[in-house]
């Protein structure tokens, strides 16, 4: 089961209702996993563990945190290691919208996103997020959503563990193939 938590458009265009996607997915059973052709998939995983499998190569997943980044039209077949799994999914349009993600398990400092969004989502602990004119605190499982993020962002970890996922989302500077 899927569940989308936003998506957006980073230009006017006729490819889908969407640019760029982030979702949560919960996986329970072993078997084909979903392809998505024109998108690249980055997907970190939230708790339990996972394999995906295409012919040679093989992607792990056993750690909050790890992530893999993947074309979306290879043919993977899921196969659990624990009873089931959740991904923090990132998705975007090849030549539409690129996206970089960074994990973090302690303070640190976000440069801007120059012309695009920024995702910050909690997995595990507690973060304090300094905005320019505020501080908020994000626990386990909360985000962050915030288009045209052109401040440097100071995250803390305010609790003894934590992991944070860092999402920037921008137009791409490739052409669509």
């Amino acid at each position: 089961m899927t569940r989308e938590i936003a998506s957006g458009k980073v230009v006017q265009s006729a490819f889908g209702a969407w640019d760029w996607r982030l979702s949560l997915a919960s996986i329970d059973k072993n078997g084909p996993f979903s392809a998505l052709p024109g998108v690249s998939r980055t997907s970190v995983l939230v708790d339990g563990a996972l394999d995906l499998i295409s012919g040679s190569l093989t992607l792990m997943w056993d750690v909050p945190g790890t992530s893999h980044r993947y074309d979306g039209e290879t043919p993977f077949e899921a196969c659990l290691r624990s009873p089931s799994a959740r991904f923090f999914n990132v998705m975007v349009r090849k030549g539409q919208a690129d996206s970089d993600l960074n994990v973090y398990h302690d303070d640190a400092f976000l440069a801007p996103v120059n012309g695009g969004t920024r995702c910050l989502l909690v997995l595990t602990g507690r973060f304090r997020v300094r905005l320019p004119s505020s501080t908020i605190v994000l626990e386990a499982e909360e985000g962050l959503l915030w288009p045209h993020a052109t401040a440097v962002l100071h995250v803390a970890l305010d609790t003894p563990d934590g992991c944070l996922v860092d999402v920037s989302l921008r137009p791409s500077t490739q052409t669509p193939t």
